[in-house]
């Protein structure tokens, strides 16, 4: 969605493996989450999705350029820590750079209308999205034992 808007989308994994999928379906950049991000990007980047939580927040906080915003939209692997009142270490405060803003969404914010121009989009071909396979609900804990896959929607 943020290439049909225009925008430079730099993507990340931690799976070397997966650079060449992210390029093919049209990221500017595609980098390996090393904790190195920070250095690699050089302060470049004006609004992050960062959606895999605590354990890289700082290396994303560092990519930002001044006044950009992160938004945290995930905690993966790290759900059950945040929720069960144990300190993070450090405390994601500490390595919040001056002049970067960090917010957080726990569902979307868009209307009907907005979802269904998403969905449109998706069908037309507009937004490429990388799904290998589609799991039913029944079969909810098998996307997290296949992320070897570039995509999985579950629905």
């Amino acid at each position: 969605m943020a290439k049909a808007a225009g925008m430079t989308v730099i993507s990340t994994t931690r799976n070397i493996s997966k650079i060449q999928g992210l390029e093919d379906h049209g990221v500017d950049e595609a980098l390996l989450d090393d904790g190195e991000l920070a250095r690699k990007i050089g302060g470049r980047v004006n609004v992050a999705l960062q959606v895999t939580g605590f354990s890289n927040l700082a290396d994303t906080l560092g990519s930002m350029a001044p006044l950009g915003v992160t938004c945290l939209v995930g905690v993966l692997g790290e759900y059950s820590d945040v929720h069960s009142g144990a300190l993070i270490s450090p405390h994601p405060i500490s390595y919040i750079p001056h002049s970067v803003r960090l917010t957080t969404r726990t569902g979307l914010w868009p209307g009907k209308n907005e979802m269904q121009t998403w969905v449109t989009g998706m069908e037309e071909g507009i937004y490429n999205m990388p799904i290998d396979k589609i799991f039913s609900f029944e079969q909810i804990g098998k996307p997290c034992a296949a992320e070897k896959r570039m995509g999985d929607w579950v629905g």
